[in-house]
C-alpha cells in the first residue's frame, strides 16, 4: 500500500485544502517584515541565508518570531519538514500568543501525519487569532479532521480488501476519498471496486468523474479516464433505459428515474429536458434554474429544452425572462420568445383542430345512426304499400244482388276504407320511426398546415 500521508508540499490537492487566505497574507507580511529587519540591521541576503542554516542551533532570543515563521515557510516550500518544525517550535517559544506560529506548527505536524499534536497547535492558533483571521485558521482544523478521517478510512479499506470484503472496502475507500483530503488514489480504488467487483458501474463512474475533475496527478487521471471510457457503453445503455422508465412514470418515482439516468450519463439531454419539465410542472422554479445553470456550466444548454408547452406561460413572466437574459443573453432570449410565440400559435391551432375533430366525430356518429334509420324508411313504405295492395285484393268483387237487393257495395266500401286507414297508419309509423329524407353528411375539418 502506498504511503497514506502527503509526501510533497507542491501537491495541488493539498494546496487546495491548506493554502488559506491567511497563508498568502502572512507570507507577504512576514517576508516584508523580514526584509525591513534585514535593512535595519544591515544584514545582506547572503548572510541571511547563512543565518537560516544555523537557525536550528541558535538561541531563541537571537531571532524574532516573524523571522522564524518566515524561515519555517521557506523550509515547508522545500519540503524540509523537520527543519521547518524546528523553526516553528522556536517561533512558538519566542511568541506564545502569535497565532501564526501555532498555525504553521500545526500545518507542519499535519504534513508529518501527527494529527493529535497538529490539532493542539491548530487549537492554539484559533485561540490567539484575531477575528478577521478566525475563519481561515479554522480551515486548518478542518483539514486535520479530513486528514485523520481519510487515513483511518484508507487503512480500514486496505484491511477489508485483504480479507475479501469488497463491499466494505469500496465504502471505506469512498469515505477516504470524500473526507476532504482529495487523494486521487483513494477515489480510483473505490471506483475500481464498484466497477470490477461489485457490478455497480454507475457508482464507480460518479467517483471517477470527481477524480478527473479534482485531481491533477497525470497517472491517476490516465487510469481513471481509461476505466471510465471502458464502461461508457454500459453507462449509456443504463441511462437510456432509466430515461425511458422516467417518461412512463410520474411524481417522485419519475424524479428518481431521472436522477439515476443522470448519474449514469451526466450529459443525457433527454433526461435534463424531462427534469426541467418536472420542476416547472411542480412549480419549483428555483430547481429549474439550477438545472439550466448546470447545463450552461457544462456548455450543454440548448434553449430547445424550453420550447415545450410546459414552459410557455413561465416564459411570459418578466422575472424568469430577465433571469434567462442573465443566463444566455438578450439576443438568444428574443429568438426563443419568437420561436415560442410561433409554437404557441401552432399549438392553439392544433387544439382548435382537435376540438373540431372531436365534434366532427360526434356528428358522424349521429349521421351514421340517422343513415341507418333512413335506410329503413323506404323498405317500411314499400312494405306498407304491399300490405295495402294485399288488403285491397282481399275485397270481394262487386255484387249487385238480385234486382239490387243483397249487393255488397257497402261492405266493399267499408273494407276499402279499412285498407286505406291501415295504409295511412303504417305510413305515419314509418315517418315517425325513420327519417324520410337523407341526412346531410358532416364536413370533415381541414388539418392545419405546418
Amino acid at each position: 500500500m502506498k504511503n497514506l500521508l502527503p509526501s510533497r508540499f507542491e501537491s495541488k490537492q493539498l494546496r487546495a485544502v491548506l493554502c488559506f487566505t491567511v497563508f498568502s497574507l502572512t507570507m507577504s507580511q512576514i517576508h516584508n517584515g523580514a526584509a525591513q529587519e534585514r535593512q535595519t540591521k544591515g544584514v545582506s541576503t547572503k548572510s541571511k541565508v547563512n543565518a537560516n542554516a544555523k537557525a536550528a542551533v541558535e538561541p531563541v532570543s537571537v531571532q524574532s518570531a516573524d523571522v522564524l515563521i518566515s524561515n519555517a515557510i521557506a523550509e515547508i516550500e522545500k519540503n524540509e519538514l523537520i527543519t521547518a518544525l524546528s523553526f516553528a517550535r522556536k517561533a512558538v517559544v519566542a511568541a506564545p500568543v502569535n497565532y501564526k506560529a501555532h498555525y504553521y506548527m500545526g500545518l507542519i505536524l499535519f504534513r508529518m501525519g501527527n494529527f493529535d499534536q497538529a490539532d493542539d497547535a491548530a487549537f492554539e492558533a484559533v485561540r490567539f487569532a484575531p477575528e478577521e483571521a478566525q475563519s481561515s485558521v479554522k480551515k486548518l482544523q478542518q483539514a486535520i479532521a479530513w486528514g485523520r478521517t481519510s487515513l483511518v478510512a484508507a487503512r480500514d479499506a486496505e484491511n477489508a480488501q485483504n480479507e475479501g470484503l469488497n463491499g466494505k472496502a469500496a465504502s471505506a475507500w469512498k469515505l477516504a476519498w470524500e473526507a476532504g483530503f482529495q487523494n486521487g488514489e483513494y477515489g480510483f480504488n473505490a471506483a475500481q471496486l464498484y466497477v470490477g467487483r461489485l457490478g455497480q458501474p454507475v457508482a464507480g463512474a460518479k467517483i471517477l468523474r470527481e477524480v478527473l475533475e479534482k485531481i491533477s496527478d497525470q497517472a491517476i487521471l490516465d487510469k481513471s479516464g481509461a476505466l471510465l471510457k471502458s464502461i461508457s457503453p454500459q453507462l449509456d445503455s443504463i441511462a437510456n433505459t432509466l430515461f425511458q422508465q422516467a417518461k412512463q412514470a410520474d411524481g417522485t418515482r419519475q424524479l428518481q428515474f431521472i436522477r439515476d439516468a443522470l448519474d449514469a450519463d451526466p450529459n443525457h439531454i433527454g433526461a435534463y429536458e424531462l427534469l426541467a419539465r418536472y420542476y416547472v410542472k411542480n412549480g419549483d422554479i428555483a430547481q429549474l434554474k439550477e438545472v439550466l445553470k448546470d447545463l450552461s456550466r457544462r456548455n450543454r444548454l440548448d434553449l430547445g429544452v424550453l420550447k415545450h408547452e410546459a414552459f410557455f406561460e413561465l416564459l411570459k413572466t418578466n422575472e424568469f425572462s430577465s433571469w434567462l437574459v442573465d443566463l444566455v443573453g438578450d439576443v438568444a432570449v428574443k429568438a426563443l420568445s419568437s420561436d415560442v410565440a410561433e409554437l404557441e400559435r401552432k399549438r392553439d391551432q392544433q387544439l382548435r383542430y382537435e376540438q373540431s375533430m372531436r365534434e366532427y366525430a360526434k356528428a358522424m356518429e349521429v349521421y351514421q345512426d340517422r343513415m341507418a334509420l333512413f335506410a329503413k324508411y323506404t323498405p317500411c313504405v314499400n312494405a306498407t304499400r304491399q300490405a295495402y295492395f294485399a288488403c285491397e285484393a282481399r275485397i270481394p268483387a262487386p255484387d249487385s244482388g238480385f234486382l239490387g237487393i243483397g249487393g255488397n257495395a257497402e261492405d266493399r266500401a267499408k273494407l276499402h276504407t279499412a285498407c286505406v286507414n291501415g295504409y295511412n297508419e303504417k305510413i305515419a309509423q314509418c315517418q315517425a320511426s325513420y327519417p324520410s329524407t337523407q341526412p346531410q353528411e358532416p364536413v370533415k375539418p381541414t388539418r392545419p398546415s405546418n
